[in-house]
């Protein structure tokens, strides 16, 4: 290579055959020219800047095998001498998916395998792919992808798969690999490029520690690993279509909308559900009908690393963040100054940061502090099985909620009964009833209101 870093083996006929332009005419094809350059730069971008171990052994060269590697774009291979090799697809030909290369796709394909496979090299001195922190590989040598070529984005393809963390944040992603680069990425963006650089070193020193641990490390302490996870969770959130000025990743407007668990409006009581290891469920809501304050609740958790986090989308363009998470406590809760007639909708995301437990967990959304009496639709209307009903009282009152057929028949008391302040929802199941017109009364101290709904079977 031009660096001398490099020795690149290559064949020009047959079934390894690299393809045979040769632009300058210097006895040596383009192509090679590409992996040779691409492996120089990787070298000076792990080694000479970043300050990653070298793999290559002083005084000599770094063996790269340009073979017909078909759909695979390389390899890094430890023959069982204390040192590593590369093989690279002779030509990317085969199919491979579109990069944003400016010089074309076969360049850019060029470029992120070497990046790729040298980062393997970088690990193999660290731990010789041995230990947990072995299972961690390619979510480790893709994040070098981008930041050795950051405009090739060849990674745009593997966090668009179902699998990634956007497409499917319920699903653990333990242990990380090629489409969870992102949560690899979150550490890069907002620590810099050193934070990877500690962790390795961390590992190389204890080969055999977990890479959560060994980040845990470098954070500082579980506290700090906890927020951060949380906070790597809102990042994937806001992205795509939940993308904004000021918050998140650096390309977070060209990755992917993320999947959402439930949608709500307003307050939410969600049942018991279970999170898995290193894992995430997103919420929305959207702006409630009443309008008081906003507070939050996670509870029934099981370990110390659960979590919330809610990204608040104002109505004036402003955004801002929320983390909460348990330590040792088996529920948390904050309430905010955030007012619902503000929001256009919160983003929501419980989380678990653990590696090794599962939690269950129960979400709540509460509008607190009522101004006004307020009686909403019901919702869904029509409904099949049972619809509910959402009322606000800003002070101590008497209440009634009763309902009614199309005959002004009375089938059922929901309420009867003095409530404090607050905003309250009651169900109605129309399980035992026939399908038609029913009407609902609600009397708070006397003053009478009703609204139809329709049950559908």
């Amino acid at each position: 290579s031009p660096d001398g870093y490099f020795s690149i083996h290559y064949e020009t006929s047959g079934t390894h055959a690299v393809p045979p332009e040769d632009s300058d005419s210097d006895g040596i094809p383009d192509y090679v020219e590409e992996v040779a350059a691409a492996a120089d730069s990787s070298y000076r971008h792990e080694v000479n800047q970043l300050g990653y171990t070298d793999p290559i052994p002083q005084g000599q060269t770094y063996d790269i095998e340009i073979q017909n590697l078909e759909n695979i774009y390389g390899r890094t291979i430890a023959p069982g001498t204390g040192e590593t090799y590369i093989q690279i697809e002779n030509d990317f030909s085969e199919g491979f998916p579109p990069n944003d290369d400016p010089e074309g796709n076969q360049v850019g394909a060029i470029k992120v395998t070497v990046a790729h496979e040298f980062k393997h090299a970088v690990q193999y001195e660290a731990n010789e792919w041995e230990g947990e922190t072995g299972l961690w590989l390619e979510m480790d040598a893709t994040l070098m992808e981008e930041v050795v070529y950051d405009n090739v984005n060849d990674y745009y393809n593997y966090i668009a798969s179902e699998s990634s963390i956007f497409n499917d944040p319920s699903s653990s992603f333990y242990p990380g690999s090629y489409s969870d680069i992102t949560w690899a990425l979150f550490f890069e963006e907002k620590f810099g490029s050193q934070f990877w650089v500690d962790v390795w070193e961390t590992i190389k020193n204890n080969p055999f520690i977990a890479m959560v641990d060994a980040i845990t490390t470098q954070l500082g302490g579980t506290d700090s690993f906890n927020r951060n996870y949380i906070e790597s969770q809102l990042w994937h959130y806001a992205s795509g279509n939940n993308a904004t000025q000021d918050f998140g990743f650096e390309e977070r407007s060209f990755y992917p909308t993320p999947s959402i668990t439930k949608n709500y409006r307003g307050d939410v009581t969600q049942p018991t559900d279970t999170l898995n290891i290193l894992s995430a469920k997103y919420f929305e809501s959207a702006q409630s009908p009443f309008p008081g304050g906003i507070a939050f609740s996670l509870s029934e958790l099981l370990n110390p690393r659960a979590g919330l986090g809610v990204l608040a989308y104002f109505k004036d363009g402003r955004i801002e963040p929320l983390i909460i998470y348990n330590g040792q406590q088996e529920s948390v809760s904050s309430e905010t100054n955030w007012r619902w007639d503000e929001i256009e909708k919160l983003g929501v995301v419980a989380t678990n940061g653990s590696y090794q437990q599962r939690t269950r967990y129960a979400l709540g959304i509460k509008s607190i502090d009522p101004q006004i009496v307020r009686v909403e639709q019901n919702y869904p209307n029509p409904f099949n099985k049972q619809t509910t009903i959402r009322y606000s009282i800003p002070e101590q009152k008497e209440v009634q909620l009763e309902i009614f057929d199309v005959l002004g028949r009375k089938v059922a008391t929901l309420v009867d009964e003095s409530q404090t302040e607050g905003i309250y929802k009651e169900t109605f199941s129309g399980q035992n009833y026939a399908s038609g017109i029913y009407f609902y009364r609600i009397i708070l101290d006397g003053k009478v209101t009703t609204k139809k709904m329709t049950l559908v079977k």
